[in-house]
């Protein structure tokens, strides 16, 4: 019997391994590739932010009012600050006389005249001549203010002086003994002062406030109070150097003064594009090209959008100073912004929303996140929700 062939078993060769190893790591490649994500770390970081803007002040300010008066001495003067009910004017009322007060004062020239002269005579009195000698410094200030050769505060020195007169008035009167003459001189004072004192009015303050007898023709409309209401066109306007109304007043009355709530103002500012770093809350250092010497810190408290771009409203509250009567100007706004930096590429929008990739091993999710500020090609980020956490150290898909 014939003994059957043995069959002959083939072993793989190297080159079959070979070919299952490159088939096994394209196969590991295409799920590596699948997977893999290319991240970034997230660190802590800063971002400075500088620009310059045009912009309108606005204030929280009333103008002040009086019925129409024939005469008006101010007792405040410009950019004095007065507690509510202090004393800011005199005025006198229609009907007043001129020569009523010119009469007084010749009157109580004569008493004085003749309480130095008739009775006190050669007798030397110290606090007299200290008193005069005060007068005749102040007369000659007010001299000079007149003719410009100092920058003096006028109106403040006429009330210097009045309360010097005023003083001496009562030192006399307390000093001197009156005869006949002079008695006859005080009851002519008395009825003429009885008159023109018919004739005034002291207006006090209604609120605390720094007084400015300064105006623009722009109160009514640009006051805090109306902040919404002023559009792209208004403050443009007045950027052109335009007026928009005319303070308006009922015709019985006149505009006296001003006054200022100079802890509390606004810079309202206009911008064809969105300014991204002027985030509702957000907080800058401002400096005015006018008046460097004082550097202020404002918080954005109103962004808008109109068809002719944005307007952006940050408030201010410190005192304005020199800015008391400045409608338009130049600021320089600053800030340092700080926090998680991220490149600019990591932050995707989907679905309408802005955010990044966390990605935890093979996992991603997507947490929105608002930009601070974006410049060469970082950005500065924080977490949309507060409830979630965006920090340094985090990997974020790239």
């Amino acid at each position: 019997m014939a003994r059957p062939k043995r069959r002959r078993v083939r072993r793989p060769n190297k080159k079959f391994y070979l070919f299952l190893a490159v088939c096994a790591a394209a196969v590991f490649g295409v799920v590596f590739l699948i997977n893999y994500t290319r991240t970034v770390e997230t660190v802590w970081g800063k971002i400075s932010f500088e620009t310059q803007q045009a912009c309108v002040l606005v204030r929280d300010e009333q103008v002040i009012s009086a019925e129409n008066y024939g005469k008006v001495s101010f007792i405040a003067t410009e950019g004095e600050y007065v507690t509510a009910d202090a004393q800011v004017a005199q005025i006198y009322k229609k009907g007043y006389n001129d020569k009523v007060l010119s009469d007084l004062l010749e009157v109580q020239t004569k008493i004085g005249q003749y309480q130095e002269n008739n009775i006190l005579g050669d007798v030397l009195d110290q606090d007299l001549l200290a008193i005069n000698t005060s007068i005749e410094q102040k007369a000659e200030e007010i001299a000079a203010a007149v003719n410009g050769k100092t920058d003096a505060n006028l109106i403040g020195l006429e009330k210097d002086l009045n309360r010097l007169m005023a003083d001496k008035q009562e030192y006399l009167k307390n000093k001197v003994n009156a005869d006949t003459q002079l008695q006859d001189y005080y009851a002519q004072e008395a009825q003429l002062k009885e008159r023109v004192e018919s004739w005034q009015e002291i207006l006090t303050a209604p609120t605390a406030g720094v007084v400015s007898f300064y105006f623009d023709g722009c109160e009514a409309l640009l006051n805090a109070e109306n902040i919404e209401q002023l559009t792209i066109k208004d403050i443009n306007d007045i950027l052109n150097g335009s007026t928009l109304t005319q303070i308006t007043a009922d015709s019985a009355e006149t505009p006296l003064y001003r006054l200022v709530n100079s802890y509390d103002w606004y810079l309202l500012i206009v911008s064809k594009n969105a300014i991204d770093e002027f985030d509702m809350g957000q907080t800058f250092q401002i400096a005015f090209d006018e008046y460097l010497d004082k550097q202020y810190t404002g918080s954005v408290v109103g962004v808008r959008e109109e068809d002719a771009g944005f307007v952006y409203a940050i408030e201010i509250q410190d005192d304005i100073g020199t800015l008391l009567n400045t409608r338009r100007t130049t600021a320089k706004i600053y800030s340092v912004f700080e926090g998680v930096k991220v490149p600019a590429s990591a932050v995707k929008t989907v679905e309408g929303m802005t955010g990044v990739y966390v990605v935890d091993g093979y996992e991603k999710t997507f947490v929105p996140v608002r930009v601070l500020i974006e410049q060469d090609g970082m950005a500065i980020i924080e977490a949309a929700d507060d409830s979630v956490k965006i920090a340094a150290g985090m990997e974020i898909k790239a």
